[in-house]
């Protein structure tokens, strides 16, 4: 038993010295320097994004909605029908423009017939001059009648053109303003529709900072819960600033973005709030990994590398923007200056340094 003790023993003691090593490199975190490089300079706006083309479809006649074939979110056509509304009221006033047109036409040939015969006799000494101007005269009106009732058909045909309304353009329905049996007055507002080929932020850039953008020039946008950025180009810039914000609204339009249908991808709708950054230049600043940043409640900090094993001390700094893998630290370091590159673990190493 002695033996078999002393086994086990010796056993643990190899595995205790075989991990010592293992957890020795975990608890060694990267140190790197302080360095100074140049780094993009960029006008940085806050905005809502916005459908390139967007479309609030009224109605045009008074009429109940008799049905709505499709659902909020469904991708439509153009010409595709959106809202249906009854027109069997159109259906019987067409009718009764159409008979009066008939009725008028039938009265058109009358008088034409009539004109031809008082032209002969006329013509022969037998029709006087008032009898000519009278067939003149009603041939005239006749024709006036068939274009005024010809036009009371096409303007009812019109009018029960518009009990279907139809998708403007290809998009997507966004949505129902009414609902089946409902009455819409001219003006009621049925559906909106959007366009799927594209978006724009829209974003409110200080007087102070317009004139660094370019038209055309590239952007960075980056929308809340998409996590990965969006390429972007300055698309328009309104020029005229708001009178209570001293701001221009620039127009980026955003780059490919991923089928919203797609789960794998990230859907970018309209109203969404989002950042945008457009670079204009580079200058000199101080950088470090991101990973080195540790943000405790409304502060960040990173971690000094201490000499002679020392603890890890920890440091107040005012991060800037992100470029790529690195942060801009704006004050709190200098260059030079050495820091653990995972702030996490350097975090750990204090916490498990001999006191």
């Amino acid at each position: 038993m002695r033996g078999a003790a002393m086994l086990a023993a010796a056993g643990l003691a190899v595995l205790a010295g075989l991990s010592s090593p293992v957890r020795a490199q975990e608890a060694a975190p990267e140190v790197v320097t302080v360095t100074v490089r140049e780094v993009p300079v960029a006008v940085t706006a806050f905005g809502v994004v916005h459908a390139d083309a967007e479309a609030v479809l009224s109605s045009k006649v008074l009429a109940r909605v008799e049905s709505l074939p499709l659902r909020e979110g469904a991708r439509v056509k153009a010409g595709d029908l959106l809202v249906a509304l009854d027109h069997k009221d159109i259906d019987a006033e067409l009718a009764a423009a159409e008979a009066a047109r008939d009725r008028a036409q039938a009265s058109l040939k009358q008088a034409e017939a009539e004109h031809q015969r008082v032209k002969k006799l006329f013509a022969g000494g037998s029709a006087t001059p008032r009898e000519m101007e009278r067939a003149e005269s009603a041939l005239s009106d006749a024709r006036g009648a068939v274009s005024e009732a010809g036009a009371r058909v096409e303007q009812v045909r019109t009018r029960k053109a518009y009990t279907r309304v139809t998708a403007p353009f290809n998009g997507r329905l966004v949505e129902r303003k009414i609902d089946v049996g409902e009455l819409a007055a001219p003006g009621t507002p049925l559906v909106r529709v959007e366009s799927t080929g594209g978006f724009e932020l829209w974003a409110d850039v200080p007087q102070e900072e317009v004139g660094r953008i370019v038209l055309g020039g590239e952007a960075t946008v980056r929308v809340d819960g998409v996590a990965a950025p969006i390429p972007g180009r300055v698309a328009r810039l309104i020029p005229a600033a708001d009178p209570r914000s001293h701001t221009f609204t620039v127009k980026v339009a955003l780059g490919e973005l991923a089928d919203p249908a797609d789960p794998a991808g990230a859907a970018v709708y309209s109203g969404m709030f989002g950042q945008v950054e457009i670079p204009h230049g580079t200058r000199p600043a101080l950088v470090v990994p991101a990973t080195a940043i540790v943000r405790r409640s409304e502060v960040a900090g990173v971690y000094l590398a201490g000499e002679g094993g020392a603890a890890p001390a920890f440091r107040l700094v005012r991060p800037g923007r992100r470029v790529g893998e690195d942060q801009v630290v704006e004050s709190g370091l200098t260059a030079g200056e050495r820091i653990y590159a995972d702030g996490a673990g350097a975090a750990r190493k204090r916490v498990g340094a001999p006191r």
